[in-house]
Order: structure tokens, then C-alpha cells, then sequence
């Protein structure tokens, strides 16, 4: 692959490359390493923003979920891509981005919103009190949460999921069996 631009770095004694691939509207910048190479999107505006900085990658979430993310080490404080590209200091406020890749940081793709605004993370309700249903962002139902207080009075949960329970009704049915057994 052929790279307009190229910069080297160490992150966390991993070595990283970021190469660029620099268009008349929107770049590519690669990070790579001998493990992955993550391809970002931003406009050819941001170039000299992306160009003062060096990137890294990684991953977070469950396997099989994982997001990537992108940073930078500014003074050894983690920065953001988002973040720091839209100058977002409120940590109340997150970077989201519309067609959920969190990999495309093109300037009408990326927006601030506050952060208890996620509609689709709220468990659908039962008949059952402190027992909730939980679907994916596809629709399918998962399992179910329950919402009790711990012996310190701390609002905690427990995941009753059909990866375990292998069927829905039978993750509802162990759901309601610990509720009933708590506070």
C-alpha cells in the first residue's frame, strides 16, 4: 500500500504506524501494528489536526462486540479522537457517530451528545417488578436483567441470559426465581 504519509510511534510498548492516504475530500489515516491495521475516515480539512498528533487503537467491549477506539497521549493522559477533534471537555458529553462506525470521524458524521441520552440501552419492562427485558440494537430479546439492592444497599443487577439458560422462558423463569429470593 502506498502511503502519502507515514509517522511511527510506541504506545504501551506496542509499535504503531500511522500512514496516510490524503484525497481531495476524505483521507485515510491506517493505524497498524503486527496485529491490525484500523482504517479511519475524516475530512481532508482535519488533515493538519490528525498530522500533529500520533494514534493508536484499541479494542473494548465483549468478544464479539468489541469497538475500536482511537486515541492519543498528550503529557500521558489519553485523549480521545472524538473528543479531542470537536474540542469536547464536558465529561458529561460523548462523541457519537451517526452511521455507527466508530471509525468514521468525517466532520457530518460525528456529533456531542449528552450522555445518559442512549435511547437504545434501555432495558424493555416486564410484568414482573425489578425485572427487566433486554433486547439488541437488532431487536432480538437476549435475556433479562434484575435490578436489586446488594446487603450494602447498593443498587446492583444480575444478567440472566439464553446463551446460559439456552431458551428465553428459561432465563425469565430463573430471573423471577433469584428476584424472589432478594430483598
Amino acid at each position: 500500500m502506498l502511503f502519502d504519509k507515514i509517522i511511527e510511534g510506541k504506545a504501551h510498548n506496542t509499535k504503531y504506524k500511522n500512514g496516510y492516504i490524503i484525497t481531495d475530500d476524505i483521507c485515510e489515516m491506517h493505524i497498524f501494528n503486527k496485529d491490525k491495521d484500523v482504517i479511519v475516515l475524516f475530512n481532508k480539512i482535519d488533515l493538519n489536526f490528525f498530522l500533529n498528533y500520533f494514534w493508536c487503537a484499541f479494542d473494548v467491549g465483549r468478544i464479539g462486540s468489541k469497538q475500536i477506539h482511537i486515541y492519543t497521549n498528550i503529557n500521558r493522559i489519553h485523549y480521545k479522537l472524538g473528543r479531542l477533534l470537536l474540542n469536547v471537555n464536558d465529561n458529561n458529553l460523548k462523541v457519537e457517530h451517526k452511521d455507527r462506525n466508530s471509525l468514521n470521524f468525517c466532520r457530518n458524521n460525528i456529533y456531542v451528545v449528552n450522555k445518559n441520552s442512549k435511547k437504545n440501552k434501555i432495558p424493555s419492562k416486564t410484568e414482573y417488578f425489578g425485572i427487566s427485558k433486554v433486547k439488541q440494537n437488532t431487536g432480538k430479546d437476549t435475556g433479562y436483567i434484575v435490578y436489586y439492592y446488594d446487603e450494602n444497599n447498593k443498587k446492583t443487577y444480575k444478567y440472566f441470559g439464553i446463551k446460559k439458560y439456552k431458551t428465553l422462558d428459561k432465563a425469565k423463569e430463573k430471573a423471577i426465581e433469584f428476584r424472589s429470593n432478594v430483598n
